[in-house]
């Protein structure tokens, strides 16, 4: 899991809480917050998967023209 889908899972648990507690409370300024929270955590989890996603793909080309060299040596 990489660092920006971690940062993301916890922005969107620190906006849920901030729209309940906006609920709650009557706080329409905090409950708005909380969903832009929850929506900006979304977001930097999906940066996350996408780059884990590369980095994945990658490492496996690496690992792929390190075999064909290895193959083209024997």
């Amino acid at each position: 899991m990489s660092n920006n889908e971690i940062k993301g899972q916890v922005k969107q648990v620190k906006g849920t809480v901030k729209d309940a507690v906006g609920n709650l409370t009557g706080n329409k300024t905090l409950q708005a917050k909380g969903k832009i929270e929850n929506l900006v955590g979304k977001a930097q989890e999906k940066i996350g998967q996408v780059e884990r996603h590369a980095d994945e793909r990658n490492t496996a080309r690496k690992v792929e023209n390190y075999e064909n060299r290895l193959n083209r040596d024997l």
